[in-house]
């Protein structure tokens, strides 16, 4: 296997070097990047993200159900899965309670030209964000937790990574 694209890096303009002339398959990213909140709250999607999102003007942020942390899914992901709550009958109760509760606890997000992004105070309380935060990069979503949540383990847990690859069938 080829070493870890994201690897050592350490700022922007080293991501940007390593992805120039990557194909962009809309696909998601897998790594780790920890951040902080800027003074305004905004935080950055690292640029090799960016590049494999095709540099979005926007993204969907929402709750995650099952885990303290924020999901965070590009337009045409929201749109694929949302596509199916509007397949049905508009006035459906269970449907209409389903999509009121996500819309309610998701938000658009605008991208700036420095791939900055501003969560609600709202959803960065709900998780229990303060100021420092990790993105994980899922390869089907990317989520964002706070830091003391998730802080860098010295050491894998070989069990807990084997089973992770056997649950998915990879």
């Amino acid at each position: 296997m080829g070493r870890n694209p994201t690897e050592g890096m350490k700022d922007d303009d080293t991501q940007d070097k390593e992805v120039k002339g990557a194909k962009n398959d809309g696909g998601y990213p897998f790594g780790r990047f920890d951040h902080a909140l800027d003074p305004k709250k905004r935080l950055t999607i690292p640029a090799v993200w960016r590049e494999l999102l095709g540099n979005p003007e926007h993204l969907y942020v929402l709750l995650d159900p099952y885990e303290s942390c924020l999901t965070i899914l590009s337009e045409r992901e929201m749109d694929a899965r949302m596509s199916k709550l509007r397949s049905g009958s508009l006035f459906d109760k269970n449907r209409s309670a389903a999509m009121r509760y996500i819309g309610e606890n998701s938000e658009l997000l605008n991208v700036d030209g420095h791939g900055r992004i501003r969560i609600s105070d709202r959803l960065l309380r709900l998780v229990g964000v303060k100021d420092k935060v990790v993105f994980i990069g899922t390869g089907v979503k990317m989520e964002l937790w706070p830091l003391e949540l998730k802080p860098q383990e010295a050491e894998v847990d070989r069990s807990a990574l084997q089973a992770s690859f056997v649950a998915i069938d990879f």
